[in-house]
């Protein structure tokens, strides 16, 4: 060869066997191209003929074979790639060639046969022992070339969706629990508008407010979001170092902060509910685009996503995408640019976008059992009320006697009429609120949730 055979080996010693292989390798096609008549004579007289200008041996199994041709003036370059070239180069190799355009003309050849895929099993449950070294890891699932785990941070923002049944939920209950179970802090904030998806978590000490399930609670994790963005930024600024993400944060300041996950599920009800020019859509434009930076993951999930429910701020910033099965082949495209998850049939198998790629992955099961008999140890007494909730307890003790009517739950709470009756409902399940026997429409506040908007500031 013309060229210097160099190796991927990081220094390890590669078999003889592969390196010979390879320059016997490049030999052959040299020899292939000759033969061929890929040459050029200029008006001297002097024939040039195709050259290698770097071969590389990538392991065990791969070579490539990066091609000299700017000498070869006048000459259709692109005959080099075409069905003519690959097949007389499989033909003297025997071997598997693959050519590459860009950014070089490059021959890659497979030395050795690709070990066989890995047979995906119907379920994988959630083993904490095999998280491997890294800053907030997170597991998918087992794909046809083993385990998938990734930096929090590296997934930017998280797009899941799959029919009911095919494993988005339990998928989503794997990544609150480890969250929960992370080395290092988190802080977690939930919308749920069924009130079922994260029921079992309720009272965990990482949630920052209490479960929204409403457009109004949604919106008010968007705003407590957005504010501590702004201060981590005054922060990243008083180190005078102006790093750019939480890890270089932290390397010129003691003061850890956690990382920040918001997990919106049955999102496509809820934008629907809020109206795409609402604020809730405005802020989570916002936060698309700037929280990364600061620590702050979002995931969206829902059964369905149409093309044009988010708009170009949010979609480019999801980078992570996770579609369980589907019923129709364009619901797979919305998230994923292409389809195959209509074809899923076994639960919790799902199509994952990731670094760019997209892989097959039987994702891990956490029984709910499990989550709910091992909820982290509690720091506080009891779930915190976002300032909204608090001011309007406060202002029923204070200025109704601790009695509400809807009327006034939608009035000073700034609340649509569908709103305050869920806000009314979810009190009433937590035992915050309980009705009047004695007068219809109206509801009394509980000493429970006194005690939480009086002598508890929200965090």
């Amino acid at each position: 060869m013309s060229a210097q055979l160099t190796t991927t080996s990081g220094g390890r010693n590669l078999p003889a066997l592969p390196i010979r292989e390879a320059e016997k390798t490049g030999a052959q096609i040299l020899a292939a191209l000759d033969r061929l008549g890929f040459t050029h004579q200029d008006r001297d007289g002097r024939v040039f003929s195709v050259c290698i200008e770097d071969a590389t041996l990538w392991g065990n199994t791969w070579v490539s074979f990066t091609v000299d041709v700017t000498r070869l003036w006048h000459f259709d370059v692109l005959s080099l790639a075409g069905a003519r070239a690959k097949a007389q180069l499989e033909a003297v190799t025997r071997k598997d060639v693959f050519i590459l355009t860009k950014p070089s003309l490059t021959y890659a050849v497979r030395l050795q046969p690709a070990e066989p895929a890995q047979r995906l099993p119907h379920r994988i449950d959630l083993d904490l022992g095999q998280r491997p070294d890294g800053d907030y890891m997170i597991g998918f699932g087992l794909g046809r070339n083993g385990l998938v785990w990734r930096e929090l941070a590296k997934l930017t923002h998280v797009i899941v969706a799959g029919s009911s049944d095919s494993g988005k939920s339990a998928f989503l209950r794997s990544l609150v629990y480890q969250l929960a179970r992370q080395p290092l802090p988190v802080e977690l904030y939930l919308v749920d508008l069924e009130g079922l998806t994260f029921a079992w978590a309720e009272n965990w000490p990482m949630l920052k407010t209490p479960i929204a399930q409403d457009v109004s609670g949604a919106t008010e994790i968007t705003r407590r979001l957005l504010a501590e963005i702004d201060r981590r930024a005054q922060l990243y600024f008083a180190t005078g170092k102006f790093p750019e993400s939480l890890a270089e944060y932290h390397k010129y300041s003691d003061d850890r902060l956690p990382w920040l996950v918001a997990i919106f599920d049955e999102f496509s009800a809820l934008v629907e509910d809020a109206g795409k020019g609402s604020e809730l859509v405005k802020n989570i434009s916002q936060l698309a685009m700037r929280a990364r930076k600061f620590g702050v993951t979002l995931v969206f999930a829902g059964q369905d996503f149409k093309a044009d429910l988010l708009n170009t701020r949010i979609t480019n910033q999801l980078k992570t995408r996770v579609q369980f099965r589907c019923a129709r082949r364009e619901q797979s495209a919305v998230v994923l640019g292409q389809g195959g998850a209509e074809s899923i049939t076994v639960p919790g198998r799902a199509l994952v976008r990731l670094d760019g790629d997209i892989l097959e992955c039987q994702t891990f099961w956490v029984d709910k059992a499990l989550v709910i008999g091992n909820a982290p140890e509690a720091q506080h007494a009891g779930p915190i009320l976002p300032d909204a909730e608090r001011q309007l307890i406060e202002w029923a003790i204070a200025e109704r006697g601790g009695y509400l009517t809807l009327a006034d739950i939608q009035k000073q709470g700034g609340l649509g009429q569908r709103e305050a009756r869920r806000l009314a409902e979810r009190w009433e399940r937590a035992g915050w609120l309980e009705k009047d026997p004695s007068a219809k429409n109206r509801r009394r506040v509980t000493e429970a949730v006194c005690q939480l908007a009086v002598g508890r500031v929200s965090g």
